[in-house]
C-alpha cells in the first residue's frame, strides 16, 4: 500500500512566523521583519536563526528544551502552507496512508490539524522524534504499520529529514518552502527536491500511475 511520511513543522505548517514570535519573547525585544530578513530566515536553520539573533548558547539550549512548549501558545496563528490542505486531501482520496513524524509534540499536531479539519486525513501521528535524527522514528512507522518500504516516501523541509529517511533506507522529497535552503539540501542529494507544492503533486502523481 502506497504511503507518505511528512514532517510538520516547516513542511505542513508554515511556523516562521511563530517561531520568531518565541523567539521575540526571549530575546526581549522584536526580531527584524523586513521581507528581505524573514525571507532570508526560511532558508536557515532554526539553531541558526537563533545565532544570527545573538541568543547566547545557553539560551539556546534552554529553547530546545521549552521550545515547543512555548510554540503551542501560538499554534492557531500559523497557517497551513499554502496548496498543502488540497494536496493532502488529494492522497487521502486516492488512497495513499499519511502520517506525520515530527519532532513536536504529538498532542500540539493533532490541535493543530483539528483545527484545520486536517485530522482525518491521517493514519498515525508519531510526535516527539529525536531532534537530531528522525530514523528511529521513521522505522517504527514502517514497523507498526507495515508499510512497504519499495511504497513510501518521505516529505521534509530540513537536512536532518534527508539523513533521517536515508537512515530509515526509505526515500525523501525534500521541500524548499521550509527552513533549509535548496542549496543546503540539493547538497545532501534528496531522492527529489521541489520548490512548489505544485512540483510536489507532479512527483505523487507520477508514482501513483
Amino acid at each position: 500500500m502506497q504511503a507518505v511520511i511528512f514532517d510538520f513543522d516547516g513542511t505542513i505548517a508554515d511556523g516562521l512566523p511563530a517561531l520568531l514570535r518565541m523567539y521575540d519573547d526571549v530575546h526581549g525585544r522584536p526580531v527584524q521583519r523586513t521581507q528581505e530578513a524573514v525571507d532570508s530566515m526560511r532558508h536557515k536553520s532554526m539553531y541558526q536563526i537563533a545565532r544570527e539573533m545573538g541568543l547566547p548558547l545557553w539560551k539556546i539550549a534552554w529553547l530546545a528544551i521549552r521550545g515547543r512548549r512555548m510554540l503551542r501558545r501560538h499554534l492557531r496563528s500559523i497557517r497551513v502552507y499554502p496548496g498543502l490542505t488540497e494536496l493532502i486531501r488529494d492522497l487521502y482520496e486516492a488512497r495513499v496512508k499519511l502520517f506525520v513524524v515530527s519532532t513536536n509534540h504529538s498532542e500540539n499536531i493533532r490541535k493543530y490539524l483539528q483545527w484545520h479539519d486536517l485530522d482525518t486525513y491521517f493514519d498515525g501521528i508519531y510526535g516527539g522524534a529525536h531532534f537530531w535524527s528522525k530514523a528511529g522514528m521513521m522505522r517504527r512507522v514502517v514497523r507498526r504499520e507495515g508499510l512497504d518500504r519499495a511504497q513510501l516516501w518521505c516529505v521534509g523541509d530540513e537536512k536532518v529529514d534527508v539523513m533521517s529517511a536515508r537512515g530509515a533506507r526509505l526515500r525523501i522529497i525534500s521541500v524548499t518552502w521550509g527552513y533549509s535552503s535548496k542549496h543546503g539540501l540539493d547538497s545532501l542529494k534528496p531522492d527529489k527536491l521541489v520548490t512548489t507544492v505544485d512540483d510536489l503533486r507532479k512527483v505523487f502523481r507520477q508514482w501513483m500511475k
